[in-house]
């Protein structure tokens, strides 16, 4: 197990709570210089992957938290002089609400780099929260725009479609941050929240979050696949208790093969079907559509090709694959649907994926 230590925290501002109070930095560096000093000399274990910044902020390019940002380089900087071959974890989050103080991606991915710039030749992880867990982002398909958000999302922004309620998916804010941090000694993970939205008295831990699911998670895991590495959040309880049901850590390990997938392209054409998801390997895949003519078509199919090394070679998360077919040359009736069923060589099959053709 590797562990990222909390770095000191800054004094806070009385007038903006939210920001730090910089007429403490030099006690803060002085404190800060300390703490590395101590680390290296009693706990420089292999264990101790780096640090942590625990003061957040939303994924923006607003000037209005270059105090933070400034925290960041400092405390950054003083670990690559004491501790040079530790990296760094800061986790901004996404607000992506309408009618809340949101960022739109290209401003989102603008505030990445602004971040990933803090560095000060340290590798500095930036572990984005997706914001399912609070309501701040929205992890949802462009044929899902028009659709209801899910109970537990209403919760936090009210019954509505998603394109009602969010600038944008969350899958937009994590491409426009892998190229925020590209050239940068910066790294881009995930961090998919552990939890959900609720107006309820939490059944378990503290706070007004409830438990989630195995099957919300798969949902925000194909909203981050730029992601180089994914980690969740929440208190262990979270993971733990079974008050509504099966534990969600019961839960992740019976589902631990499940297909997830998180890209499609069918191309009547040519009949070629490509899917790009993770626990592909040895999939077979059920095709329906419909031809122009109206004949309703289904066919099982072995993949006929496995690239493991997808999400690798394209800069993705390096445990994306792809997996390809033909179903042959065909025609498809308009305005139509097709769907697949996959499921892998471990026999764990994934929901049904309904997309329109084009």
């Amino acid at each position: 197990m590797r562990y990222f230590a909390g770095l000191p925290a800054p004094a806070k501002r009385t007038d903006i709570r939210y920001l730090p109070d910089l007429s403490y930095t030099r006690t803060l560096s002085l404190f800060t210089e300390r703490f590395l000093q101590y680390q290296r000399q009693e706990n420089d274990v292999a264990g101790l992957a780096g640090f942590y910044h625990h003061t957040e902020i939303p994924l923006t390019d607003s000037a209005a938290y270059d105090s933070v940002l400034a925290l960041y380089a400092s405390q950054n900087q003083l670990i690559h002089r004491i501790l040079p071959t530790r990296q760094a974890v800061v986790s901004p989050y996404i607000e992506a609400r309408l009618g809340k103080a949101s960022s739109s991606p290209s401003a989102a991915g603008a505030g990445v780099r602004k971040i990933a710039q803090t560095s000060n030749g340290v590798v500095l992880n930036i572990a984005i929260q997706d914001g399912m867990g609070t309501g701040k982002g929205g992890a949802f398909s462009p044929t899902e725009a028009n659709s209801p958000v899910d109970p537990s999302t209403a919760n936090a922004v009210g019954k509505g479609s998603w394109a009602s309620k969010y600038v944008a998916p969350n899958r937009d804010y994590f491409a426009a941050a892998a190229k925020g941090v590209s050239g940068t000694n910066a790294v881009l993970w995930a961090n998919v929240e552990g939890m959900t939205p609720t107006t309820d008295a939490p059944s378990c831990g503290d706070g007004f979050r409830g438990l989630t699911t195995k099957a919300r998670l798969d949902r925000q895991l194909k909203q981050v696949v730029n992601a180089q590495k994914i980690v969740s959040y929440m208190w262990d309880s979270f993971f733990t208790c079974g008050s509504n049901g099966t534990a969600l850590k019961d839960q992740l390990e019976a589902g631990l093969s499940t297909p997830i997938l998180t890209d499609v392209t069918f191309r009547p054409p040519t009949g070629q079907i490509q899917i790009a998801g993770f626990n592909l390997q040895g999939s077979s895949v059920k095709v329906r559509w419909t031809t122009d003519d109206g004949r309703r078509q289904t066919m099982v199919l072995k993949a006929a090709a496995t690239n493991a090394g997808y999400g690798q070679e394209h800069g993705l998360n390096p445990r994306l694959e792809m997996i390809s077919l033909s179903v042959g040359k065909t025609s498809t009736k308009a305005g139509s649907m097709y769907s697949l069923t996959v499921t892998n060589g471990w026999g764990g099959t994934a929901p049904q994926f309904f997309s329109p053709f084009g």
